[in-house]
């Protein structure tokens, strides 16, 4: 008979609970992601075609609101199921953990949209930038309370390692999105369409965790490897432990969320045109961002699957190799979002002419610098990796209040004398403020810095002088790192080799044989 700690691998229970192995969940992360994003570009561009620029703003407006909102309303606590929750289920305590930190993010929330329902107008009105009825704001809080159970369970899913699953939840999520939003907007184009198909998305997408759900009873009784210990001393070392780690996260998704939205509502706000044409102005920026934020998720995904291996090589002693893992992992992230940002530069043009009708030059000329905003900011989300496995959370959260001042001190300048072109010139340089310290901090706690690193990171600013020059110095750059020692030494090569080699292990042998991979030197 299996033991309460080793459990029977054939029980339901533990079948249930097993959590994917890295290179299974991976792929299936990456192609789910792939296929998210495909819908996304074709959805923004509907929504973009079916809509006015000034609900376009609107609709912006909401959505900003939204993610920040989110994490707030729950005081960052389902942020910690990706942290605790296998650390609390091999101990017996997961019901005790989920249940207290369920309740208490659900009256806070209950707290939160009670303000918005019953607060003052001026309040609600900040979201939109105009006054709504009480059924729009209902319809907003109904969305909140939405992305909250989805993001919740989320968190909860990627605690269990269950990445297929969570895979599964954005990819329904999405698809929905699409289907319902576009059908919602065929049928009555206004804001508020969006918003409903927004929720409807994020409550379906919810949906296949409900099976995963019926077995945590059974799951950590399984688990246990001991007695059980006292409820009241176990609910007291746990909020202990969790408080500060959830007043870190809570800190930096604030700060975070606002430096994304400071523009935005800055260009609504900060002009002397009216909030007419700052929402259309929002409308001309959302469309500009359809692709950089696929990259940006993108580049997001890449740098959470990176933590645990760069925090693998830190706890084991070996910081060197957490310094390479994130310099290389830099290098090569600025170099292929660099490459994806000129591949769309080219048929730009074509989309915003033929496919938008030329309803959005104004987005289609800050574009670049679009693309440097997003390519700055997942350089930033990789680096601060290392700060994270220094265990030096409060220099993140200190460069992240910092970069939020920059941005809105730059915007404030911009804003009223170049309107939209102000607005994201002013925040990718404060994003190149927040890169610049962010690696200034890591190379001070012992991350190595390098001459190619440092090149890499600046060469996507050619971007903004166009796509061909930008193009001849990307070309430039790949000469040197494969010709010359002077810019990238033989060991990066080595390393680089060597990683897309431990890849290749989890793609199917038939792709191998096809020559879809790159073959090592050795074999050559």
């Amino acid at each position: 008979m299996p033991s309460p700690s080793n459990p029977d691998p054939n029980s339901n229970q533990a079948k249930a609970w097993q959590a994917d192995s890295l290179g299974a969940g991976l792929l299936a992360l990456l192609a789910s992601n792939i296929l998210q994003r495909g819908l996304g570009f074709a959805r923004n561009l509907f929504f973009c075609w079916l809509l006015l620029d000034s609900e376009l703003g609107i609709w912006s407006l909401i959505q900003s609101f939204l993610f920040l909102a989110a994490p707030l309303a729950v005081v960052g606590l389902p942020g910690s199921y990706a942290r605790y929750v296998e650390y609390y289920r091999q101990r017996g305590m997961l019901r005790i953990f989920l249940s207290q930190t369920a309740l208490v993010s659900g009256l806070c929330t209950a707290l939160f949209i009670g303000l918005l329902l019953f607060g003052p107008r001026p309040l609600t009105e900040w979201i939109t930038g105009t006054e709504q009825s009480t059924r729009s704001i209902a319809l907003i809080c109904v969305s909140l309370l939405s992305v909250i159970l989805f993001n919740s369970l989320t968190e909860l899913v990627t605690g269990l390692r269950k990445i297929r699953l969570v895979s599964k939840m954005h990819f329904l999520n999405s698809l929905v999105f699409t289907l319902v939003g576009v059908t919602a907007l065929l049928i009555s184009p206004c804001w508020e369409s969006v918003v409903v198909a927004f929720s409807i998305s994020y409550l379906i997408g919810s949906l296949p965790v409900l099976s995963l759900l019926t077995t945590t009873k059974s799951a950590e009784e399984e688990n246990v490897a001991g007695p059980n210990p006292s409820p009241i001393h176990s609910a007291k070392v746990m909020w202990q432990r969790l408080i500060p780690y959830a007043i870190a996260l809570w800190s930096m998704n604030l700060l975070t969320n606002m430096f994304d939205v400071a523009d935005r509502y800055m260009l609504l706000y900060w002009l002397e045109d009216g909030l007419e044409h700052g929402r259309i102005l929002l409308g001309q920026y959302h469309a500009a961002r359809i692709f950089p934020l696929l990259l940006l998720s993108l580049a997001s995904l890449l740098s959470s699957t990176m933590l645990p291996y760069i925090s693998a090589d830190w706890e084991s002693g070996n910081r060197h190799a957490a310094g390479l893992r994130i310099t290389d992992g830099l290098k090569l992230s600025s170099l292929v979002l660099w490459i994806a940002s000129l591949g769309f530069m080219l048929p730009a043009p074509w989309i915003y002419d033929i496919v938008l009708q030329g309803r959005y030059d104004l987005g289609l000329q800050v574009q670049p610098g679009c693309l440097l905003i997003t390519i700055w900011s997942a350089l930033f989300l990789m680096a601060q990796n290392y700060i994270w496995c220094a265990e030096r959370g409060r220099i993140v959260v200190f460069v992240a209040a910092f970069g939020l001042l920059a941005n809105i001190a730059l915007n404030a300048c911009l804003i009223p004398a170049f309107g939209l072109a102000g607005a994201v010139t002013a925040t990718w340089l404060a994003n190149g403020i927040v890169l610049a310290l962010t690696i200034y901090m890591i190379k001070v706690i012992g991350c190595p810095i390098d001459r190619a690193l440092v090149i890499s990171l600046l060469g996507p600013i050619t971007i903004l002088a166009g796509a061909t020059l930008s193009a001849f110095c990307l070309a430039a750059f790949i000469v040197l790192a494969v010709r010359s020692s002077w810019l990238v030494k033989p060991d990066d090569l080595r390393r680089l080799e060597q990683q897309l080699q431990r890849f290749a292990k989890f793609i199917p042998k038939r792709w191998l044989a096809k020559g879809l991979l790159i073959p090592s030197s050795e074999g050559q």
